[in-house]
């Protein structure tokens, strides 16, 4: 037994299995994301894993990096998407000194805070709102910030404006996050939404997709290895997505080498969400041990500036397409 035995929630096969992935001391991991922790974990097996692996990994890496880890906050259910996602006025339940001891969750409790007492309403006036509205957070509302927000009056109107601000900030943000198995239907439409078009032409029917050599970006997918994907959510909308699999397609360069397809709505272009995906995407798969990954792009597509800004170097070229690959290791 290793003092990786030692952290809440790890027993002889997770620690089995840390041990296979490089991880052989609590030092060795400090640093380290849930995210890559469980998509190691999932190449390491061969598939997708059980989602409860990643809010394992979320308690991991909080005990291992928090310097006084509290010992209550260390269960794994803790750390599912309902604490760890921004509630709906943009605050984290496992960041919250009340959680779980004095409040169970905004969405557990629904809305009936512990403050409630000094307020004299009956629910949260944001979880109102938001349930009313159909909402899951107030991200997008164009009357954020509300009179609904209502300050702390054990703390100083400056700490006030700082919690603000940073909840502000979680719903205005784009949350980068595993695409989960119930949402593969989704890149049907991603996948329409990176067919390139020059200015002037008309879209394609949506039954381009079904073609066979469109369908090897999506068929199947998460059935594989070598399938991985990462989706950026604001709000309640899924918006964008980035994703790779071993394939013959466009940019096929070898059969080590996996190709990379990258989508988001047009309303949500512009905003550097790409640019984030990219980059998640690159740490994951360097994470991985993979060498090189690749990707195919028409030469008038101004994505060429992202790839090349990030590490993207043409391998091979057409008369209107680049395929390009960028070097991890």
């Amino acid at each position: 037994m290793t003092e990786l035995r030692k952290i809440p929630n790890v027993g002889k096969q997770t620690e089995r299995d840390l041990i296979a992935m490089g991880y052989t001391t609590i030092a060795s991991l400090r640093g380290k994301r849930a995210e890559d922790l469980y998509a190691e974990e999932c190449r390491l097996r061969g598939c997708l894993i059980d989602r409860c692996q990643l809010y394992l990994y979320r308690a991991v890496e909080y005990f291992v990096n928090a310097e006084n880890p509290d010992s209550v906050k260390c269960k794994w259910w803790l750390w599912k998407d309902e604490f760890f996602e921004p509630s709906p006025c943009g605050a984290v339940c496992v960041e919250c000194g009340n959680f779980p001891s004095a409040c169970g969750g905004c969405r557990k409790i629904r809305g009936k805070v512990f403050w409630l007492q000094f307020t004299g309403d009956k629910v949260c006036p944001v979880y109102q709102c938001c349930r009313e509205k159909k909402k899951r957070n107030c991200g997008g509302c164009p009357e954020l910030p509300c009179a609904r927000f209502m300050k702390d009056s054990t703390i100083s109107d400056e700490e006030n404006e700082t919690h603000l601000q940073k909840m502000l900030e979680r719903l205005g943000k784009a949350i980068i996050r595993p695409l989960r198995p119930e949402e593969t239907s989704l890149l049907r439409d991603f996948l329409y939404e990176a067919i390139y078009l020059p200015e002037g032409m008309p879209s394609p029917p949506r039954s381009v997709i079904d073609l066979p050599r469109l369908q090897v970006y999506i068929q199947d997918f998460g059935t594989r290895p070598d399938d991985h994907c990462l989706v950026a959510e604001t709000s309640d909308k899924i918006i964008g997505a980035v994703w790779v699999r071993q394939m013959n397609d466009y940019g096929h360069v070898d059969n080590r080498t996996p190709s990379l397809a990258i989508s988001l709505f047009k309303e949500f272009r512009g905003r550097g969400i790409g640019t984030r995906l990219m980059k998640e995407i690159l740490g994951l798969l360097y994470s991985q041990g993979y060498q090189q990954v690749s990707l195919s792009v028409q030469k008038a597509n101004p994505a060429v500036r992202l790839y090349t800004r990030l590490g993207f170097k043409v391998v091979r070229e057409t008369e209107e397409e680049y395929v390009m690959v960028c070097k991890l290791h």
